[in-house]
């Protein structure tokens, strides 16, 4: 029992200190310089998850090249601190890759750190064959090893970095891309503009092209207080979500997986795959709000979803 008041009582805290920093634009501006600042260590080393996250998006692409469609060209949402899966994806991949985000986060000597990391560690997953197609991992490391800053580093690997403050795609032409990926990314976009953000990923993808996404559904609060559901969001009604936990910080929109399947399926993709990952103790631990009652348990235990949609050929 102690051990629960705990959690609840970091989960508040974590909560009400981003409800604060969320307060003004001179605040937030302080908390992410700060977090810059004394994130460099945690965002210079390479976990085991995000590997094989990223072996997940290359095992798409390769099977999409074997079958003939011969990607040149992707698009990250969100690309982060460090470019991590983009950079992943041209270890193995010549691929023209535009590097997207609403602010700019970027810490090079993390990134330098990681490919390292990444360059050491990757090898020992792949097979015989895969080491064979990851033909650029040692130059990729190498060419990231002398690179002077970011600019020398995109012009050395065919890369483009974009920022626009409100997250908007209107800037890119149709058909621009044969495939757009994103990790832990959708579920940060603002509830409202996520049926326009599906749109735009649907009309910049080429016929053809490959929408690949992994979603956290999870509580993100919840990572600082270990102990706490998975999903204690499903609490709370949204007015209650809003009052007290809603931030500009680390926004979740709370969207559950069959509401995203629906808005990509309502624009016109055509669905590839849908896996979950779940966790089966979830409703024995916590009241879910009428809000959330039409969902069925596997939605509601699903804590993040792998989901792949392909733009239709129009013939």
């Amino acid at each position: 029992m102690r051990t629960k008041g705990i959690s609840s009582l970091k989960y508040l805290a974590a909560a009400f200190a981003l409800k604060g920093f969320s307060a003004t634009t001179s605040l937030r501006d302080l908390y992410r310089r700060l977090g810059n600042k004394y994130s460099q260590n945690r965002h210079s080393t390479v976990s085991e998850v995000e590997i094989e996250r990223g072996l997940w998006i290359y095992r798409i692409i390769d099977e999409a090249n074997l079958r003939g469609d011969k990607f040149q060209t992707a698009l990250e949402l969100g690309t982060g601190w460090t470019h991590f899966y983009s950079i992943f994806l041209r270890s193995f991949f010549n691929l023209d890759i535009t590097l997207f985000d609403v602010q700019d986060n970027r810490q090079f000597n993390a990134l330098k750190c990681r490919v390292k990391a990444l360059s050491e560690m990757l090898p020992r997953k792949l097979d015989s064959e895969q080491i064979g197609t990851a033909h650029f991992l040692s130059g990729i490391a190498e060419t990231v090893s002398v690179a002077k800053d970011f600019e020398d580093l995109y012009m050395r690997l065919g890369l483009r970095f974009v920022i626009e403050p409100d997250g908007r795609l209107d800037s890119i032409k149709d058909g621009s891309f044969d495939c757009i990926f994103s990790v832990d990314v959708l579920e940060h976009v603002i509830a409202s503009s996520l049926p326009y953000t599906v749109n735009q990923i649907h009309r910049i993808l080429k016929p053809g092209g490959l929408s690949i996404h992994q979603i956290g559904l999870d509580d993100h609060l919840a990572h600082y207080a270990p102990g706490m559901p998975s999903k204690n969001y499903l609490r709370y009604s949204d007015w209650m979500w809003g009052l007290l936990f809603d931030n500009q910080l680390q926004y979740i929109n709370r969207v559950q997986l069959p509401g995203f399947l629906d808005m990509f399926g309502s624009v016109g993709f055509e669905i590839v795959s849908c896996e979950t990952e779940n966790d089966p103790s979830l409703l024995s631990l916590i009241k879910i709000n009428k809000k959330y009652k039409r969902y069925d348990i596997h939605s509601l235990n699903a804590t993040r979803g792998l989901i792949i949609h392909r733009k239709p050929i129009v013939r």
